[in-house]
């Protein structure tokens, strides 16, 4: 996972992805443990179900563990 291993590197934590609502109620009835929607793990489990639907996706969020 590039996300990931980008993220981790720079020592960021994933928010969520930015997806319209339908995707979102999609992924919540496929994964409903993940109340959040921020495991990486699921998305790619949900990604190879639902390939299409994450290719068009490059929006997500992050946050920095640092404080400056």
């Amino acid at each position: 996972m590039k996300v990931k291993a980008t993220l981790q590197s720079n020592q960021l934590n994933f928010l969520g992805f930015l997806l319209p609502r339908p995707l979102k109620s999609q992924y919540n009835r496929y994964l409903p443990e993940d109340k959040t929607q921020t495991s990486l793990q699921n998305w790619a489990i949900f990604e190879e179900r639902y390939p299409i639907h994450l290719e068009i996706c490059i929006n997500f969020g992050s946050l920095n563990n640092m404080i400056n």
